[in-house]
């Protein structure tokens, strides 16, 4: 099968974030199973990422048409909103199946923002709701996503399939196995990682380190990425004194990032907005157990009690109690990290990839799914 993957995000995973390493994630899995996967992207240059995305959709269906034969297309998030319905197909005369992705949803972010970022994140929602009502399915990757779109976009949902993100175990293995054990390392590590939007609420993490910091004086808090609120949160953690304790260390390389993981104890990110947290999956493949907010689709990702504890996102003292629990709890931490480790083998790229192909197969009409045995993610969390 040849799939056709529509995106303006782009792809590196400092700019991209989750978006890209979900869909790079997918076309190296469909590949592994023997599909092919071609990404139609921007070629040019813009300033303005939404001017460019905008411009982009408008070539869309010109580029669509010159790419010649596919199965299916795919458009992740608002792009191909410009699409016709009628998109050309095979030889000129079938339109093609039409999957749409929503990695997550732009109106929900958009609550989480305010002034001219929340202006141009509802713009880009209406083009989402727009490409999602037009598909013939809509993905996405949680329960809570499908409440999401079925009340913000209006969408049917008959229509909706749940598909999980995905991690690729092996890579996550081979890169873990190989980064370095830091020799300079004393007390509890906490470890964060996120593009640094509001709805990551890092600010709720830096204020409970204040007092963690007063009553664990070894432990240490890295913060690892850069964007929108980096600047505002390093001014935070000079206001509140934190000092050597919570050190910012900007974006990293996928083998940095591994070593960070590695050398962690603890893996932390209290956001209010999570359509997924393919981050939570990497500290589990790391074995490290996970602190964050009952928030969103979080709970479906991280069960409480397991592979971590969950707490408000609004209240400093509730993250604070559940850090410094793990903190002072080296036994607790060893079970969460392996109960992970355990639980991460269901996100297995590969293993995903097929629930999608099942969902990409009712698409074109087939009855028979392409996997015998794999469901097509309605009933992915237990």
């Amino acid at each position: 099968m040849k799939l056709l993957f529509l995106t303006a995000t782009p792809l590196n995973a400092i700019q991209g974030s989750g978006t890209y390493v979900g869909i790079a994630t997918l076309k190296n899995a469909l590949e592994k199973l023997g599909h092919s996967v071609e990404i139609l992207t921007p070629d040019f240059w813009c300033p303005n990422f939404v001017l460019k995305r905008f411009l982009f959709n408008q070539q869309v269906p010109r580029r669509v048409r010159e790419c010649g034969n596919a199965d299916i297309i795919v458009g992740f998030d608002c792009d191909g909103f410009l699409l016709p319905r009628a998109a050309v197909g095979a030889h000129g005369r079938v339109p093609l199946p039409y999957l749409v992705s929503l990695k997550g949803v732009l109106a929900d972010e958009a609550k989480q923002e305010r002034g001219i970022i929340q202006w141009l994140l509802r713009v880009q929602s209406k083009w989402e709701m727009r490409n999602a009502k037009k598909a013939d399915i809509a993905v996405v990757t949680s329960q809570y996503c499908k409440k999401v779109v079925q009340d913000a976009y209006r969408i049917h949902p008959g229509k909706i399939r749940v598909i999980p993100e995905m991690i690729h175990l092996q890579q996550w293995q081979t890169l873990l196995a190989a980064a370095a054990d830091r020799q300079d390392k004393k007390g509890v590590t906490v470890l964060t990682v996120c593009r640094m939007y509001p709805r990551k609420n890092l600010g709720l993490l830096l204020r409970a380190w204040k007092r963690i910091r007063e009553k664990e004086p070894t432990a240490r808090l890295r913060i690892v990425g850069t964007g929108q609120k980096y600047q505002r949160w390093l001014r935070l953690s000079k206001e509140l004194q934190l000092g050597e304790s919570a050190r910012f260390l900007g974006d990293k390389t996928r083998e940095e990032l591994a070593e960070e993981y590695k050398n962690c104890d603890i893996f932390c990110l209290p956001s209010r907005q999570e359509g997924f947290g393919i981050v939570f999956l990497e500290a589990m493949a790391a074995g490290k157990p996970i602190v964050a907010a009952r928030a969103a689709a979080v709970p479906e990702v991280v069960r409480e009690r397991k592979e971590g504890l969950l707490v408000s996102p609004d209240v400093p003292k509730a993250l604070e109690d559940a850090l410094l629990r793990l903190i002072r709890d080296h036994a607790m931490r060893l079970q969460m990290g392996k109960s992970g480790q355990d639980y991460v083998q269901r996100y297995e790229a590969v293993e995903v990839a097929k629930q999608f192909l099942n969902t990409v197969q009712s698409a074109t009409g087939d009855k028979e799914p392409a996997y015998s045995g794999v469901g097509a993610g309605e009933e992915f969390y237990g």
